[in-house]
């Protein structure tokens, strides 16, 4: 068999006095490690003595609870004697000069310093004993936890309940365990549900809901969807933040994640509705539909609408809500809906017995939204429009939406912007999307559009900047 080599880094090298008669020489792999991590000694004994030693042994003595991953004595193949808490190395004899060499692998199994407590000794032949500890820091596993929050509503009204997901991501290098995901909730707001069910804790004092995830292995991200509900007005900033109490994250800038809430109250004085027509069973959906006239009683333009039915009872319900409101299903129009201006909102209710049924309809200003200025430029033609709406799944009404794809002629380097006007109103263009540059001769828009139970379709322009 060829000769092997190996190169071996040594720290921590510990060595007895020159003038001793047994000489001990140890050194350890590292001297800061985490839990599961290997340390690795390399040992060395060798005689000062005139004459040769007898029976050496070099004895090895550290906590019960770690592992023995290995023992080998390279100078005497058979002399390794392993116990809990204790390796024995036999030398049976030891000539002036010479040197007899050992290596062991130990796994510690908890936090701390872990000592390990090194002996030589040679009793039979009348020498001193020589004793060195080497000590580890253990730590922790390290980990880099990174945290992300998605679909975080901007604006909402009090009696509100809405949701966002939670990404909690481990890149390694180790087992991330301990793992939890930490919000502090304003008062303003109170913790609904999370998805999956994970369990979850709110100090009241502290007012930090827990969301214990529990273990998350290397290279994998965990999904959250957290639901609360707005209880009061206010513009409170949330904090979401992932923590560990098993490991040392190696970066903390990526584990909090803080997002602005604005929370208003429903107001109804502002819209009036004007018009209720009878209910009708639509053969070709299904459904039981309504037809209510709504107006703007201000002098003001307002961004949005929402039309609340307040008595809805199972099993009857609203096809395709934008959400709840106290538990009570709406349908939110988007404006801008002008001052004195109307829209009319075809109210689609699903009724297993397609019989009306009564029903109350509450209307009020929703959240105030932000839009996109309008750009100038000129009007680019549109060569494919196609509408799609996605399956019906009754386990999930709210996941019903209609969407448009739209094509059209692009000039590369210029900027484009897709502007939309609601069919109720026909005179105020929206910006859809933010604008994009092109850099080919094609360019395409995906609108997800209004949703069926609302305020009807859509006009599109496609707007090339000026």
């Amino acid at each position: 068999m060829a000769p092997q080599f190996f190169v071996l880094f040594l720290v921590g090298l510990i060595s007895t006095p020159a003038h001793a008669q047994l000489n001990l020489r140890v050194a350890a792999s590292a001297t800061n490690i985490s839990i599961g991590d290997t340390i690795s000694y390399t040992i060395i004994v060798s005689n000062s003595f005139a004459t040769q030693l007898q029976a050496v042994q070099v004895i090895s003595s550290f906590p019960t609870d770690a592992t023995i991953v290995s023992a080998v004595n390279t100078y005497s193949t058979s002399g390794v004697a392993t116990n809990s808490g204790q390796v024995v190395f036999s030398v049976p004899t030891l000539a002036n000069g010479v040197q007899a060499q050992m290596t062991l692998q130990l796994r510690p199994a908890a936090r701390g310093n872990f000592v390990n407590s090194m002996t030589a000794q040679a009793p039979a032949s009348g020498v001193s004993s020589v004793t060195t500890n080497i000590t580890a820091s253990v730590g922790l596993p390290q980990v880099d936890l990174a945290i992300g929050v998605e679909g975080f509503p901007t604006n909402i009204v009090i009696g509100d309940a809405f949701d966002y997901t939670v990404t909690v991501t481990n890149f390694g290098p180790g087992i991330a365990s301990g793992v939890s995901v930490q919000s502090v909730l304003p008062s303003s707001v109170k913790f609904l549900s999370v998805t999956p069910n994970f369990t979850s804790t709110f100090n009241t004092a502290t007012r930090i809901l827990t969301l214990n995830v529990g273990t998350i292995t290397n290279n994998f991200a965990q999904d959250l969807i957290v639901q609360l509900q707005a209880i009061a007005a206010g513009a409170p900033n949330i904090a979401t933040s992932v923590v560990t109490s098993d490991n040392t994250d190696t970066s903390s800038g990526n584990d909090t994640v803080t997002n602005k809430l604005t929370i208003t109250e429903f107001v109804t004085n502002h819209v009036a509705i004007l018009s209720v027509s009878p209910q009708k069973l639509n053969l070709l959906n299904g459904f039981i539909e309504q037809l209510v006239t709504i107006t703007n009683l201000t002098t003001s333009t307002l961004s949005s609408v929402r039309l609340v039915v307040t008595n809805l009872t199972s099993p009857n319900s609203l096809y395709n809500p934008a959400g709840t409101n106290s538990g009570h299903p709406y349908v939110m129009l988007v404006g801008p809906l002008g001052p004195t201006n109307t829209l009319n909102v075809l109210v689609q209710l699903i009724v297993p017995g397609r019989q009306p049924i009564p029903v109350n309809y509450l209307a009020g200003e929703g959240p105030q939204l932000t839009f996109l200025p309008v750009p100038t430029g000129t009007v680019v033609p549109i060569t494919r429009l196609a509408h799609l709406r996605t399956a019906y799944d009754a386990s999930q009404p709210s996941a019903r939406y209609s969407s448009v794809y739209i094509e059209f002629p692009t000039t590369a380097g210029k900027t484009y912007s897709l502007v939309f006007v609601s069919v109720v109103d026909g005179t105020n263009w929206v910006a859809a999307q933010p604008p994009f540059v092109a850099n080919s001769t094609h360019g395409q828009f995906t609108d997800t559009g209004p949703q069926e139970t609302g305020d009807g379709d859509r006009f599109y322009h496609v707007i090339e900047h000026q």
